[in-house]
């Protein structure tokens, strides 16, 4: 299984990008693969916005390191 891991720091706006621009390439390796997005203390809305991304796809894992 491939795991990418994103940190992800006041993101927000970015953080839809994911969707359309790597999972898109993720499933052209036709290999299992996980995302694990990580908001790194963030101050916008990267944690809200990587929230429902995790709860669209069964294979994005959002982790919160709130520093």
């Amino acid at each position: 299984m491939l795991t990418v891991s994103i940190a992800c720091y006041n993101e927000a706006e970015n953080i839809q990008r994911f969707e359309k621009e790597l999972l898109p390439v993720l499933k052209s390796l036709k290999m299992p693969f996980e995302v694990l997005l990580i908001d790194d203390g963030s101050k916008d809305n990267t944690l809200e916005e990587a929230k429902k991304l995790g709860k669209k796809y069964k294979n994005i894992r959002v982790i919160e390191h709130p520093r």
